[in-house]
């Protein structure tokens, strides 16, 4: 069973970032890889979150339905708020903000997105959870790799999520990378290249390019 959680969680992170994708898309017109994972077509807040999801489905069977999804809506609310603590203060990125819509906390969870959830909890209940348990109950892997297969993934999470860190990527500690994350891939793709960089005129031009993420982040060159 645990196998077909991590099934589960990829299939619905991937889902996830085609959503968020795909919102992008529309309100700033241009595509952009979310996700922070870079290159990974994963968002891990969505694929959580449809594990919880079934987990709660599966275990309060009782309660009716709008109770059940009012209070699995306000489990992805607090999902979210959590996650956005985390990859802030814990990882240094500040993957969405929602400082300037009304009705926000910390910019992290906001009214507008809070009712998205509400929808997405609706649709989860009403048309793909009985897939889920259809899924589940046809699964078939071998229980002896179950373990493994689990462990396995979550250390590649881990491991990931520690690459993808600032104190790995910049060398630095103390100032809060307070990048989106498109940016912040950039940003690490530019450093890199101006570590390598040998010719003065090359240095010189990544140098310039670098600025703006500077400034957003309080880095110096002096201290990478």
């Amino acid at each position: 069973m645990l196998t077909a959680y991590v099934i589960e969680f990829l299939f619905f992170g991937f889902v996830g970032w085609l959503l968020d994708s795909t919102y992008r898309l529309i309100t700033d017109g241009k595509f952009l890889f979310g996700g922070y994972f870079r290159w990974i077509p994963i968002r891990p807040i969505y694929g959580t979150g449809g594990v919880l999801l079934i987990l709660y489905f599966k275990i309060f069977t009782d309660i009716n339905p709008f109770t059940l999804i009012i209070i699995a809506s306000i489990m992805m609310v607090l999902l979210e708020y959590i996650s956005g603590v985390f990859s802030e203060y814990f990882l240094g990125i500040k993957l969405w903000d929602y400082s300037k819509s009304k009705f926000n906390i910390g910019g992290k969870v906001d009214l507008l997105h809070s009712i998205f959830w509400i929808g997405l909890v609706f649709l989860f209940y009403k048309y793909i959870f009985s897939f889920i348990l259809l899924f589940e109950s046809n699964f078939i892997f071998p229980q002896y790799i179950d373990l493994p297969v689990f462990w396995l993934f979550i250390t590649i999470i881990i491991f990931s999520t520690i690459k993808n860190h600032p104190a790995m990527i910049f060398g630095i500690n103390k100032p809060m990378v307070c990048l989106y994350v498109y940016d912040y891939h950039r940003f690490a793709i530019l450093l890199k290249k101006f570590k390598r960089a040998i010719k003065p005129a090359r240095k010189a031009m990544l140098r310039k390019q670098l600025q703006p993420y500077l400034r957003q982040t309080g880095i110096s060159l002096k201290n990478i």
